[in-house]
């Protein structure tokens, strides 16, 4: 992401998985919301550093999607 000059993600997908017919399965963790949350977390992490930073050129920031509040 970061070598096309794009400085975010949108990842991590945080649906939980209700139905197996649902055509995007692929993108989540399973029908586990505490799985998800560890799962989602480490990618974050992964993504932006722990603690964050965006300015290393190997970092970038994450949007996460598909998730009601």
């Amino acid at each position: 992401t970061r070598t096309a000059g794009i400085p975010w993600t949108f990842s991590p997908c945080l649906e939980v998985a209700g139905s197996v017919a649902w055509p995007r399965l692929y993108e989540i963790f399973g029908e586990d919301p505490y799985l998800n949350s560890v799962m989602a977390g480490a990618i974050v992490k992964g993504y932006s550093g722990s603690p964050p930073d965006l300015k290393n050129v190997t970092k970038c920031a994450s949007t996460m999607k598909h998730f009601v509040g």
